[in-house]
């Protein structure tokens, strides 16, 4: 976790970061997902992804004026409360991967968590905290600040990329290290 909560993967000195901003239920994310972790395996030690939820789901943000993706707080509030076990990017990669499957059953939390094997009774506990409305809170505020309106959305080096992440944005990358 970064020194603001934030979950994130890579090296901890870095030569790229990336914020990457998401929605579960977004088939676009899904699909930059997978480029990303690509990212991270070509260029070990120079990379440093910080993820961010922006569910377009009107029950927690009031940005997404529709119901793009339903029932994304929801899976957002669920990687939140997995991170709480320390198992952000398990839960992240099954919820990107799965998320139309597991949110055709009608307890979709609940099936994810026992999917991951999480505490139940923490993991319900945590799905009402007060605390996780407000990180998802927090999020969506930055991106508004930021003139993020779709997802994924990508900031690096305080560029705003939609959709995915061009390869002039990784030129930093291809310097031979120091």
């Amino acid at each position: 976790m970064t020194t603001d909560g934030q979950p994130w993967m890579g090296s901890p000195t870095t030569v790229l970061e990336v914020q990457e901003f998401t929605d579960y239920r977004c088939p676009d994310c899904r699909r930059a997902h997978l480029k990303v972790r690509r990212l991270l395996s070509l260029f070990p030690g120079r990379i440093k992804v910080v993820y961010r939820n922006l569910p377009m789901d009107p029950s927690c943000n009031p940005d997404a004026m529709q119901p793009f993706h339903a029932r994304a707080c929801e899976l957002a509030r669920v990687s939140v409360c997995a991170a709480r076990q320390g198992r952000f990017w398990e839960a992240h990669d099954y919820l990107l991967l799965n998320a139309d499957a597991v949110c055709a059953a009608r307890r979709c939390a609940v099936a994810v968590a026992r999917a991951l094997d999480l505490d139940e009774d923490a993991f319900h506990c945590c799905m009402e905290d007060p605390g996780v409305h407000e990180i998802l809170a927090r999020d969506t505020t930055e991106a508004r600040e930021l003139g993020i309106r779709v997802t994924p959305t990508f900031r690096i080096g305080g560029r705003l990329f939609e959709k995915a992440i061009p390869d002039e944005a990784l030129a930093l990358l291809q310097d031979p290290v120091p």
